[in-house]
């Protein structure tokens, strides 16, 4: 994470991260996997790809381990085929700073 300003009442920040994501789709009945094409021997097919995550937001300190994160703003990239992964997500809530 990367945040230029960390002794600023306001904190811009950016995150980038990186790596592989894994998809099963199947759901176990008395210890039989079932997929989407019906009962599975042993496991369901899954499918591993490379997926990423970029995104930034803005922190407004409150005291000087409490910080009120307004907006965080991520796009998630996912290059499996069978899922719909890549999505925009925008959230907020509280920020505890454990140390400095």
């Amino acid at each position: 994470m990367f945040a230029p300003r960390r002794d600023s009442r306001l904190q811009p920040f950016l995150h980038a991260k990186a790596g592989l994501v894994r998809s099963r789709r199947q759901v176990e009945v008395l210890g039989i996997a079932i997929g989407a094409e019906g009962v599975c021997d042993s496991a369901c097919p899954s499918e591993t790809a490379f997926a990423a995550e970029l995104g930034g937001g803005l922190d407004i300190r409150l005291t000087e381990r409490l910080a009120l994160r307004l907006p965080q703003v991520d796009y998630r990239l996912s290059g499996l085929e069978s899922d719909d992964a890549s999505r925009l997500r925008f959230s907020a809530g509280l920020v505890w700073r454990w140390g400095r």
